[in-house]
């Protein structure tokens, strides 16, 4: 049996939340209309009050996850940094490290005295 960090949608949200801390917003959980486990779906965040970003399950067996930045209601990219993040394993390592590079993102693109004010909160 494989050693999954994070075990369903209610503690990948946990988990970015606890990352995140007040730099995230939970807007909510995205399920299909077929959904019956909280492994489907997916959650969405936003970040530092400008990127909004979705973090998912892949398909079952739910090894890996999935990040990805939500540029429009259409449009959607799992590309980051130019890292591809569609297929994160479920290991801690790689979960830490997808949340790092949407947090880089992020402040790559907003302005000095934006982060200031986050990064003393």
């Amino acid at each position: 049996m494989i050693n999954m960090y994070v075990e369903d949608l209610f503690d990948l949200s946990q988990k970015a939340l606890s990352y995140f801390g007040p730099k995230a917003l939970f807007c909510g959980d995205h399920l299909p209309d077929d959904a019956t486990e909280g492994d489907e779906g997916y959650a969405q965040f936003l970040l530092y009050n400008s990127y909004a970003f979705g973090f998912g399950f892949m398909d079952p067996p739910y090894t890996s996850l999935a990040f990805f930045l939500i540029a429009t209601d259409r449009i959607t990219t799992t590309q980051i940094l130019g890292k591809d993040l569609l297929f994160t394993e479920n290991q801690e390592k790689d979960v830490q490290n997808a949340f790092r590079v949407m947090d880089e993102y992020c402040r790559l693109r907003l302005p000095d005295k934006f982060l200031q004010v986050y990064d003393a909160l």
